[in-house]
């Protein structure tokens, strides 16, 4: 995450050969860190410097032109370099006073080296101290790392460990798992825990993200104002296989990071890493239990219905409740829709990110709920006590999935959800008539029916034509009425039944079928003698109306 350690500038003054010295400008920049050392000895040097470095000069290349570091120094500044050592008097007597001017209000150090000290004394010191500087830090990091490791291999918690980092580098902290949505807050006297948690809900993002580059250093600085105060906050997200799994958040109530505790932090972020690890595969391997317990549980074979009954203490499933299913499922417009993310992996990127959401929405709501997702789909378990009237509790669970699809749109932009709900039943050999019924919506009735969150007690005339025994007849029906429109339309690539479809849902109105289709009024009347042709059919008679929008309905269920 940070590439190096280094020494404070100021603290080069300090060491005997280098007591002389004097700072001519820029002293707000002392605070800068070395972590190499160069002799410049042309002026176009720009291109081969870098951060931490400082650059010494007898300024011989620079000594019938030395306002050139006019230009150089911001140039310097820019690119991160530590200071600049010149000595004067040899071929430079003194620095003018607009360089100095510039130096000191951009904080870039510029420091007179005296004549007696050679440059190969300046790097030989630089470097000294430090490799010197870097031991001690990396002794500090290891004897961390083996304190860190040595907690987890004793199965200490998640709080034990962060607990460690908070010791270390004494500011306010907390380490927030998208999993389940826990934290472990550590905070100084500046700040409350209760003000933590109000910040967190308002701050962290709450959404699985894939990061395309999964390299350190990637981290975010921003403010919050508490008790008055602006205090700046760091967060550093932990990656797992290029997803975000969780982060650190670090408020610098009482001090700015050091480089110390940049590493730190670093090395901390992969030893927890492992502990996340170790909790999505414990996750991964209770979902696989729980879909077996689901697919049970909603079979037709009463022998497996008893065989998930019997394991419903397991998964927390209480007997004595009303229960009912629900299921989010995403359109196959939605898994191929292009996105940012690569197609590859946004269909379970999008199910990660509701799972989250499921979860986190379900603590805040406090409903109890099981759910598991299953390819192209999340199934969702909700409880209800059984005094609970039906009404409330099919307000409660739109109401519920209506705060899922929210959330996810604020992810996904678009609607591209079907979310199913079947009845509730208190027999829970009864629930596979939930299922089915969940199921019925998002598979059958996908394209039928608007609306993101469909109820299986409000589908209407949907609920007699999806019955399973009357599928035969379904399709005799539609062979018998609209079957010749749609040969019509394949052979000849026309869109009657579209037309068809567009009459039924203006209510006969041609004026405002033109102005949906975009089309002549002439025409619409066209395509609806030709309709009439076609089939052998009066619109003028209710009867006739009525067999084909039935017709119409049936069709999506019978494809």
């Amino acid at each position: 995450m940070y590439s190096y350690l280094g020494i404070p500038l100021e603290k080069l003054l300090q060491i005997d050969k280098l007591n002389k010295a004097r700072v001519l400008a820029g002293k707000g920049g002392m605070n800068k860190r070395i972590t190499k050392v160069d002799v410049m000895e042309v002026p176009d040097i720009i291109e081969w410097v870098g951060e931490g470095e400082l650059l010494i000069t007898t300024a011989y290349s620079i000594r019938d032109n030395i306002n050139v570091l006019m230009e150089l120094i911001p140039e310097l500044n820019e690119k991160g370099v530590a200071g600049l050592g010149i000595k004067i008097g040899r071929y430079v007597k003194e620095i003018p006073h607009d360089i100095i001017e510039l130096a000191d209000e951009i904080d870039f150090p510029i420091i007179e080296i005296p004549m007696d000290v050679s440059h190969r004394d300046v790097i030989s010191i630089v470097l000294d101290e430090v490799i010197e500087e870097q031991m001690r830090q990396l002794l500090k990091i290891d004897k961390f790392n083996r304190e860190v490791m040595n907690i987890m291999m004793k199965g200490g918690s998640l709080r034990e460990i962060g607990r460690k980092l908070y010791e270390n580098i004494g500011n306010s902290l907390v380490i927030y798992e998208n999993l389940d949505g826990s934290c472990e807050i550590f905070c100084t006297e500046n700040i409350n825990k209760n003000l933590i948690d109000k910040l967190i809900n308002q701050h962290v993002n709450l959404s699985y993200k894939r990061i395309e580059d999964e390299s350190d250093g990637i981290y975010n600085e921003s403010i919050d104002v508490i008790h008055g105060k602006s205090i700046k906050r760091v967060t550093i997200p932990i990656v797992i296989e290029k997803v975000e799994y969780g982060c650190i958040l670090i408020w610098l109530d009482r001090k700015e990071l050091t480089p110390l505790d940049k590493m730190l932090i670093e090395s901390y972020v992969h030893i927890i890493a492992l502990d996340f690890v170790k909790k999505l595969s414990i996750s991964k391997m209770e979902s696989r239990y729980k879909m077996e317990f689901f697919d049970n549980l909603f079979s037709e074979d009463e022998n497996r219905q008893n065989k998930a009954i019997e394991r419903a203490k397991t998964f927390d499933f209480h007997m004595d409740k009303k229960h009912g299913v629900a299921i989010i499922y995403l359109n196959e417009s939605f898994q191929n829709k292009n996105t940012s993310l690569k197609n590859s992996n946004f269909n379970s990127d999008a199910i990660s990110t509701l799972l989250f959401i499921i979860g986190r929405i379900s603590r805040i709501s406090r409903e109890k709920i099981l759910y598991v997702d299953k390819s192209d789909r999340i199934i969702i378990l909700y409880e209800n006590d059984l005094s609970e009237e039906p009404q409330l509790v099919r307000e409660k669970i739109k109401c519920f999935c209506n705060d899922v699809l929210m959330e996810a749109l604020r992810e996904f932009k678009k609607e591209q959800f079907k979310i199913g709900i079947g009845r509730s039943y208190s027999d829970a050999h009864k629930l596979n008539k939930s299922y089915g019924q969940a199921k019925f919506i998002v598979e059958k009735l996908n394209r039928s029916i608007s609306g993101n969150i469909i109820h299986y007690d409000d589908l209407g005339l949907y609920r007699i034509l999806g019955f399973d025994g009357i599928r035969s007849e379904l399709v005799k029906f539609c062979n018998d009425t609209i079957k010749p429109l749609i040969e019509y339309d394949k052979m000849n690539r026309t869109e009657l039944l579209n037309t068809l479809k567009i009459y039924f849902e203006c209510n006969g109105n041609m004026k405002k079928m033109s102005k949906k289709m975009f089309m002549h009024y002439n025409t619409i009347i066209y395509r609806l003698q030709k309709i009439k042709d076609i089939i052998d059919i009066d619109l003028e008679n209710a009867d006739n109306r009525l067999n084909l929008e039935i017709a119409i309905k049936a069709l999506n269920l019978i494809k």
